[in-house]
């Protein structure tokens, strides 16, 4: 399994470059998806198996077959003049592929994500990002579901194909701040106000009021203070194992 998730992802990246046709990269990105349905298939096969380092072998592959996949979205969405979506794909990508790596070195995939950076500073402006603070007054594990620190799991370590975190209890916005070297760079400031109209970060053109500045693996807050509009992450959708398919190229009929 290991060697077959290596081998499409060695034949996916001759192709992923702006430049290629759209329906190319959605055959490829359809076929990633169908690779990490069997890994999270080997990955429950390994759990009923109590076999902890296949389980955790399996998420390290996921994110690295998400992490290609997610640069195929962003060059689609790019492609449709959605550049918010794509940058939020392009960030996932990075997310994904850092956490793989987190947990199995590998040159051939570490090497893929310092060209994802390359990307980010080559196809979009340096963009102004955000972080909220926030207080809370008690936290669960997501893995036995405990009160966390009772329990012995350590948030940010795997446990059989599960990345251990807190589930955050009661908690209170803080404050917001703008800072350099964010946690998530898909909270950002999208929008500023200039002559009576919001400006896109991404594109300098004004801000339409049916612009799609979301994208679909997200839940978002949006901030509007009268001089510039910010897009907070308030949780992630992603479900573990799954790559969104591409079922045509829009527009193919028209």
């Amino acid at each position: 399994m290991k060697a077959e998730a290596f081998n499409l992802i060695e034949n996916c990246l001759p192709y992923a470059y702006l430049s290629i046709g759209e329906e190319i990269q959605i055959e490829l990105n359809n076929r990633l998806a169908d690779m990490a349905l069997m890994v999270n298939q080997f990955w429950k096969e390994s759990i009923d198996r109590d076999y902890e380092p296949d389980a955790n072998l399996s998420y390290v592959i996921e994110k690295y077959l998400t992490g290609v996949a997610g640069l195929f979205k962003a060059y689609y969405f790019i492609k449709q003049n959605k550049m918010s979506v794509a940058w939020d794909y392009l960030i996932d990508a990075q997310h994904d592929l850092a956490f793989g790596l987190r947990y199995q070195d590998n040159e051939y995939m570490a090497n893929f994500a310092l060209r994802l950076g390359e990307l980010e500073r080559n196809l979009f402006p340096p963009q102004v990002f955000t972080s909220s603070g926030t207080t809370f007054k008690s936290a669960s594990c997501n893995i036995c579901g405990n009160e966390y620190g009772s329990c012995g799991h350590v948030a940010g370590r795997l446990y059989m194909g599960s990345v251990c975190g807190k589930i955050i209890n009661d908690f209170e916005a803080d404050h917001m701040a703008i800072v350099d070297h964010p946690k998530d760079k898909c909270c950002r400031v999208y929008a500023y106000k200039n002559a009576g109209r919001y400006i896109d970060k991404l594109t300098s053109l004004p801000l339409e009021e049916d612009d799609d500045v979301t994208s679909i693996d997200h839940a978002e807050k949006v901030e509007d203070d009268g001089i510039m509009k910010i897009k907070m992450i308030a949780m992630r959708a992603r479900v573990g194992g799954t790559i969104e398919k591409f079922e045509r190229v829009p527009n193919s009929e028209q």
